[in-house]
């Protein structure tokens, strides 16, 4: 009889870096207007790994969108950095 070994290969994944995820809202400015809309905070947390890209997106708005327009703007861009960094995402 001869033995069987199993070898497993375990990962870790490594929380994204504060300027990996800034990088990430940054390029998911779809039309360059300096502003994150509903629909680009969507991508961009899909991009992150969201399941729930959409949700996060309101979510977001909730926590960083301190005037209330409905967008993330340079000045609100550290807020929602920060929201993101709490919710844990990792590099796959």
């Amino acid at each position: 009889m001869f033995p069987i070994h199993f070898h497993v290969h375990k990962s870790v994944a490594i929380p994204y870096p504060r300027e990996k995820i800034q990088q990430i809202f940054k390029q998911h400015d779809a039309n360059g207007d300096g502003c994150l809309s509903l629909e680009e905070l969507a991508t961009a947390y899909g991009e992150l790994g969201s399941i729930i890209p959409n949700l996060r997106a309101h979510l977001s708005l909730f926590h960083a969108d301190a005037n209330g327009d409905g967008k993330i703007n340079s000045e609100e861009m550290e807020s929602l950095i920060n929201y993101a960094m709490s919710l844990g995402y990792r590099i796959k």
